[in-house]
């Protein structure tokens, strides 16, 4: 592992001004996470470019949206089903080469993607940026936060939740610019450049970073603990997915359902008895490892309606653009940008425990908000509560990271961070999947057709909309509660089980 630097002093010029920032571009810590929110930018860019590019991409090979919406779906997909073998194996075999190489990667696959001939091309290129996706963003997380000491670790955490919150922030922006200007294909050949700077950059700012305690396991690959994760990653999201589209009771969608537990299942028995398990569940025993986690997870569940439901209320209700729905959504990044990094920040000085709790209440009075309003709710207040409800996000991504990376061994961060992000994502998805079903299934009782042509243009539509709309976020509220009951549960613990002081 690299060596912890001592905290940076402020130095001073010949003319006695502070040189911070000359030291801070010289310091090798900070110049390797220089290198490593490259990598965390693009892993959330990726999947936001597909957004602006999407309209273009249709018109261009004449696909149907049915046909299209595997550009978008087929990152989260092997994102997925690989970030956890992916940081298993770079705990093992090594982060800094994993993360070069996943950077590296990214470079080809949207190089690939900007000039592939056909759709099926562009869909294989866009699962290729999944997996150099699920390379980098856990394993980046891990490296840096062993670049600083450990009572920075939230600051870091901070610093990387801050440039999802800007990466989300400027994608719509910035990628409808290069299509307007060049076209679909110049947005994903314009993310081959940062992706080779930050390859070349962090070959020649990283040290290698395996955990030396990990090296007598280097050789001994679970594999079916691998392939059952990517397994259960694949048909859980292929099923909840497109039930939505062709139908519940399809065969595609429920034997998918079916065997995802069936995995899930086979997972949980091997990984509890195989001596090197992917994740060690065992760690799950310990209260400071789950409760962040869960709190984490159900939160997001609280958090899955916002993001699906709200474009419908925005220009089916309201009867606004798509351009305004952007303009919209900006000051919600904005903040979510500003407070995650606060919070990574100070979760380090005042324990991820209040910054655990904070989030989920905060995020119950936005969803209760939400939940009351209607076709005639100013759109001022639509703005000031969306801006809630990322805060709530905000509020929790760091500490919650900062909180589980505290209770495990530091030779398995990067696959705790990976185990994080995929646990989150499939609760996402079931939950993204129980609010679709509650909302269609009360238009669908009032005789409504579930569009946003239809919600726009019917008052009997409308109204059964907003029906649907108040049900889902009275249920979401639910997971807000169950999010903050479970963080309140959560003391800081040592890897020895004990208490730390808060």
């Amino acid at each position: 592992m690299p060596e912890r630097q001592p905290p940076i002093e402020v130095l001073t010029d010949s003319e006695g001004e502070p040189g911070r920032w000359l030291q801070l571009v010289r310091d090798p810590k900070w110049r390797g996470l220089g290198v490593i929110l490259i990598g965390t930018f693009l892993s959330v860019i990726v999947h936001n470019i597909a957004t602006v590019t999407l309209p273009s991409i249709a018109a261009d090979f004449g696909s149907t949206l049915a046909e299209v919406q595997w550009v978008a779906i087929a990152v989260s997909l092997t994102t997925a089903a690989v970030v956890m073998p992916a940081g298993y194996l770079a705990d093992r075999l090594g982060r800094r080469e994993f993360f070069i190489g996943g950077m590296a990667l990214f470079a080809a696959a949207s190089l690939m993607a900007g000039w592939a001939p056909t759709l099926e091309t562009l869909i294989a290129a866009r699962l290729l940026q999944g997996v150099a996706t699920a390379i980098v963003g856990a394993n980046g997380i891990a490296i840096a936060v062993t670049l600083f000491p450990e009572g920075e670790r939230g600051k870091v955490l901070g610093l990387s939740s801050g440039t999802v919150g800007f990466s989300a922030l400027v994608a719509p922006a910035v990628g409808g610019i290069i299509v307007d200007g060049g076209g679909w294909r110049w947005a994903y050949h314009a993310l081959a450049l940062p992706a080779i700077v930050g390859a070349v950059g962090a070959w020649l700012v990283l040290e290698a970073a395996r955990s030396p305690e990990s090296a007598e396991a280097s050789g001994r690959f679970d594999w079916f603990g691998s392939s059952a994760i990517a397994g259960i990653a694949v048909t859980l999201v292929l099923g909840l997915t497109m039930g939505p589209v062709i139908g519940w009771s399809e065969p595609l969608v429920w034997t998918s359902i079916a065997a995802a537990m069936a995995l899930g299942g086979a997972y949980v028995w091997w990984e509890l008895r195989t001596p090197h398990p992917v994740f060690d569940l065992r760690l799950l025993r310990r209260r400071a490892v789950v409760t962040p986690l869960g709190a984490r997870i159900v939160l997001l569940m609280g958090l899955s309606g916002g993001g699906f439901l709200v474009p419908f209320y925005i220009q089916g209700v309201l009867g606004l653009s798509a351009r305004d729905l952007g303009f919209i959504l900006v000051p919600g990044f904005a903040v979510y940008t500003l407070t995650a990094t606060l919070a990574g920040r100070y979760s380090d000085r005042w324990t991820p425990r209040p910054f655990l709790i904070a989030g989920p209440l905060v995020g119950l009075v936005s969803v209760l908000a939400l939940a009351s309003f209607g076709s005639d709710t100013p759109l001022a207040v639509v703005v000031l509560v969306l801006v809630v409800n990322s805060a709530s996000l905000s509020l929790v991504t760091s500490p919650s990271t900062n909180a589980m990376l505290g209770a495990v061994p530091e030779q398995v961060y990067t696959v705790a961070v990976a185990f994080m992000n995929l646990a989150g994502t499939i609760c996402g998805i079931v939950a993204l999947a129980l609010i679709t079903a509650i909302v269609t299934a009360v238009m669908a009782n009032a005789g409504a057709e579930a569009s946003v042509s239809a919600v726009a243009s019917d008052p009997t539509t409308t109204s059964a909309f907003l029906d649907g709309w108040r049900v889902a976020f009275l249920v979401q509220a639910v997971f807000m509660i169950a999010a903050a009951v479970i963080a309140w549960m959560y003391r800081p613990t040592s890897l020895t089980g004990t208490t730390q002081p808060e």
